[in-house]
């Protein structure tokens, strides 16, 4: 057996064995489903028991996961209690800096009413914001640069806390205009047309809004012609207000994001999956009190103000 293994990891087992369903116990650890299904593999392998099983009135733990769990949870509980030592984080009087990686869909739409609850509430305290990096969120997360990443991802690594606060569409903005499309565009008329693209300055770096976009049209055996690839998302809309290329963006975004422009913004002529931006963090933060209030404070900004 690997003795490989996490707080975090621990911590979702005791969460399984007290709810004994997955997504409740990923609600509990504000984890997505898959995530925790993923992590009761993981911790069948490492104990090499089933750990929760199937009966006709639900699920229910193995008693290896009982033993398991009456063994750990008091040390669970000791390093929570340690954790938390430092008593109740009081933000009127914290002088504190957080770093948050974030897109700029999550700058655009949390940021100003977050930073206006701050004044406030916290006024010493500071935000710095770095750009997504997809690759190197668990290294930022983990060497402690960064408190918190929001965004939207479709893969994350292993063991990091993950809990969706509001979900989007994907939308496309059309010149108000524009020589042949008139209304929401068809498919023919979306393939016809010529797109924005947006991308990091690297060749590898891609939007994962545009990656979803390909993969649907690729399906459907279709290419996009893409004839200009932008760094900065803020100035897609002034592309598409002064020419005939078509752009994607998520609503929210795009409805601030044309306020005074020539643009129009319509479905897609296709299926996309929701836009879900999650807020992600890691174990090293989890039970800290600065860090928990600094989560709440986003999940309630975005609550109050239904982005």
């Amino acid at each position: 057996m690997s003795h490989k293994v996490d707080v975090h990891l621990l911590s979702c087992l005791d969460a399984l064995v007290a709810e004994a369903h997955v997504t409740r116990a990923a609600e509990r650890m504000n984890m997505s489903q898959p995530a925790m299904s993923n992590a009761l593999g993981r911790l069948r392998d490492l104990f090499l028991d089933p750990l929760l099983v199937r009966t006709p009135t639900g699920m229910v733990p193995t008693d290896r996961a009982e033993q398991i769990m009456d063994a750990l949870r008091p040390a669970l509980r000791t390093i929570d209690a340690t954790l938390s030592a430092s008593g109740p984080f009081k933000p009127a009087e914290a002088d504190i800096n957080f770093n948050i990686m974030t897109t700029d869909y999550g700058a655009l739409t949390v940021l100003p009413k977050l930073m206006l609850k701050l004044q406030s509430t916290a006024p010493k305290v500071r935000i710095g914001i770095r750009y997504s990096r997809p690759a190197e969120v668990r290294e930022q997360l983990e060497g402690g640069d960064t408190s918190l990443v929001l965004g939207f991802f479709r893969d994350l690594p292993e063991g990091l806390y993950s809990s969706v606060i509001q979900t989007d569409t994907i939308s496309c903005l059309v010149r108000r205009g524009h020589a042949t499309v008139k209304g929401p565009p068809t498919l023919e008329q979306y393939m016809r047309c010529r797109h924005v693209y947006f991308a990091g300055a690297g060749t590898q770096i891609v939007s994962t809004i545009e990656k979803l976009v390909d993969e649907q049209l690729s399906q459907m055996g279709l290419v996009r012609n893409s004839v200009l690839r932008i760094a900065n998302v803020m100035v897609t809309p002034h592309i598409v207000a002064e020419s005939d290329l078509l752009a994607v963006l998520p609503k929210r975004a795009a409805e601030r994001l044309t306020t005074g422009l020539d643009v129009d913004i319509h479905p897609l002529p296709f299926e996309l999956p929701d836009f879900k931006i999650a807020m992600i963090w890691h174990e090293r933060t989890h039970r800290d009190p600065a860090h928990r209030w600094l989560r709440e404070g986003i999940r309630d900004v975005v609550r109050e103000n239904q982005f």
